[in-house]
C-alpha cells in the first residue's frame, strides 16, 4: 500500500473512531465513500491495482462474520459495513495482515473488557452460581462496544507490520 493511501485511510479511521466512540454509531457515509473510491480505483487505475476474485474473500468474510458478531451483540452493523469497505481498498496481500492484526487487537481488548465486566459484576456472578440460575447474569455479558477504535489500533499495527513507518 502506498504511504499516501495509508495516511488517507488512517486519518479517515481516526475520524470514524472518534465519531463511533462519541455517538456509538458509524454513518453509512464512510462505507459508501470507500466503495466509491474502490470503484474509481478499479476503473481508472487498473494497471496499478489488480483485482481478482480472491480480492473479495476477506471483505465477504467480514460481512458474514460481522453478521454473526451482530447477532451475538459484539459488533454493530455500521462497524461491519465500514470494515468491509476498508478491506476492499487494501491490496489482497495486505488484507491477511490487517485481518490478523484486527483479530489480535480484538482478542486483547475483548479479554480486558470481559475481565472488567467480571470484576464489576462479581456479586451477580457469585449469586448466579449460588442460585444455580442464569437470571442474575442477564445484562452482565453481551454488551456491544465501539469497534472502530479497535480497527484504528489494528490499522496502526498493520502499518508497523508492512513497514510503512520505516519508509
Amino acid at each position: 500500500m502506498p504511504l499516501e493511501g495509508y495516511i488517507f485511510l488512517g486519518v479517515q479511521l481516526l475520524i470514524v473512531a472518534l465519531i463511533d466512540f462519541t455517538k456509538k454509531k458509524i454513518s453509512n457515509y464512510w462505507p459508501i465513500q470507500n466503495i466509491v473510491i474502490f470503484l474509481v480505483i478499479i476503473i481508472f487505475y487498473q494497471d496499478f491495482y489488480l483485482i481478482s476474485w480472491q480480492h473479495f474473500y476477506f471483505p465477504l468474510g467480514i460481512l458474514l462474520g460481522g453478521f454473526f458478531l451482530f447477532l451475538v451483540k459484539v459488533m454493530g452493523p455500521g462497524d461491519t459495513k465500514y470494515l468491509f469497505s476498508l478491506f476492499l481498498l487494501l491490496p489482497f496481500q495486505d488484507q491477511k495482515i490487517l485481518f490478523l492484526c484486527l483479530i489480535y487487537v480484538t482478542i486483547l481488548v475483548g479479554s480486558i473488557l470481559l475481565l472488567l465486566h467480571i470484576i464489576q459484576n462479581f456479586g451477580k456472578i457469585k449469586m448466579a452460581f449460588k442460585l444455580a440460575s442464569w437470571a442474575p447474569l442477564k445484562g452482565v455479558f453481551g454488551t456491544r462496544f465501539t469497534f472502530a477504535p479497535l480497527i484504528l489500533l489494528a490499522w496502526i499495527w498493520y502499518g508497523w507490520e508492512i513497514s510503512i513507518y520505516k519508509l
